[in-house]
C-alpha cells in the first residue's frame, strides 16, 4: 500500500505523514490502526532518538521514512479498511461498532455516554451486564482491533473481559467464550496475584483488578 502512496507526479510535496508514531506507546513505534509493524523503510540514521520527533513521514522521492516533529504541517493520506456492510437485521445501540464475524456490538455503557469513566474490573463488568453484555472478549486480530480503535482515540488502556480465578493457571472470558486468541505482551502474564487483563495498543497484560481503567462493553447484536 505504501508504494502506491508515493506517486506524486508534478507535485512539490517532498514527504507526507504516515500512521507510525511513538505517541501511543513510547518509545516503541507502532501503527495508529493497531496493525502489526512487520515492515520498515527507515532512512539511514533514522529513526532519530530526539524525543520531540515522535511521528513518521515518508519521502515522495525515495520512499524512505524519517522521524519528525508531530506538530509540523504536512500533507497526509488516509487508509480506509474495506468493511463489509452489516446485514439488515444487525442492530447495535447508537454510537456502537458492529463486528460482523461474531455478530457483536462494541461501545460505551449507558453510564458513559457523555464521557468515559474509569472503574475497577468488577464494577466495569457489572455495568456491562446491566447493559446486556460483558467486558469485551476477542477471538481474532480483527476483533482485537475493534477495541484498539477505542484505545487509540483516548490513548488510554481499557479493561478486557479476561480474568484468572486460579492464580494465573488458566484465563477465562467473562462471557464464557473460548480463549482462542490472546496477544500477550512479551513476558506476560506475570505477577499472578494480578488476575485481570487490560488492553493497550497492540497487546494485553495482567493487572490488579482494583485498578480503575476505562472500559467498553460487548453485547450480541439484535
Amino acid at each position: 500500500m505504501l508504494a502506491g502512496t508515493q506517486n506524486f507526479h508534478g507535485s512539490t510535496v517532498v514527504d507526507f505523514w504516515i500512521g507510525l508514531t511513538t505517541l501511543a506507546k513510547p518509545p516503541t513505534w507502532s501503527w495508529t490502526d493497531g496493525s502489526a509493524q512487520n515492515f520498515t523503510e527507515w532512512a539511514s540514521t533514522e529513526p532519530s532518538n530526539i524525543t520531540a520527533e515522535a511521528c513518521a513521514a515518508i519521502s515522495t522521492t525515495h520512499g524512505s521514512w524519517s522521524a519528525q516533529d508531530c506538530f509540523k504541517l504536512k500533507p497526509y493520506v488516509c487508509a480506509v479498511p474495506k468493511v463489509p456492510s452489516p446485514p439488515a437485521f444487525a442492530k447495535c445501540p447508537i454510537g456502537w461498532i458492529y463486528f460482523q464475524p461474531t455478530h457483536s456490538c462494541f461501545g460505551l455503557s449507558y453510564v458513559q455516554q457523555t464521557a468515559p469513566i474509569a472503574y475497577n474490573w468488577t464494577m466495569a463488568e457489572e455495568l456491562c451486564i446491566k447493559f446486556g453484555g460483558h467486558l469485551p472478549s476477542f477471538h481474532s486480530v480483527d476483533e482485537f482491533n475493534v477495541i484498539n480503535s477505542f484505545v487509540m482515540v483516548l490513548f488510554q488502556p481499557f479493561w478486557t473481559g479476561l480474568r484468572s480465578d486460579d492464580g494465573g493457571a488458566s484465563w477465562k472470558w467473562s462471557d464464557n467464550t473460548l480463549t482462542d486468541y490472546l496477544p500477550w505482551r512479551t513476558d506476560y502474564p506475570k505477577h499472578m496475584s494480578e488476575s485481570c487483563v487490560w488492553q493497550e495498543v497492540d497487546d494485553v497484560s495482567n493487572l490488579d483488578c482494583t485498578t480503575s481503567l476505562y472500559f467498553i462493553c460487548k453485547k450480541s447484536a439484535q
